[in-house]
């Protein structure tokens, strides 16, 4: 896990560039990747996608959550 602003600005960035739509995951993917998907698995892949944000977002707000704790009971 990235620590201090760098890990804040990398998270901004990432959120920032996240396909919000199928078509948007199917252009990334078409431009980035060479290939190209149809728009129904590309709104099964963008659901895959949110829900690892979610996750990495849980975890992130663990951290932050357990590192203040143990900053107050010092």
């Amino acid at each position: 896990m990235t620590a201090g602003p760098a890990g804040g600005l990398m998270c901004g960035v990432l959120w920032l560039v996240c396909p919000k739509c199928p078509a948007c995951v199917a252009g990334y993917l078409a431009v980035f990747g060479g290939m190209t998907l149809s728009v129904p698995v590309m709104a099964w892949a963008l659901s895959g996608l949110r829900g690892a944000l979610i996750a990495a977002l849980a975890v992130g707000v663990g951290v932050l959550v357990w590192r203040l704790g143990r900053a107050i009971v010092r």
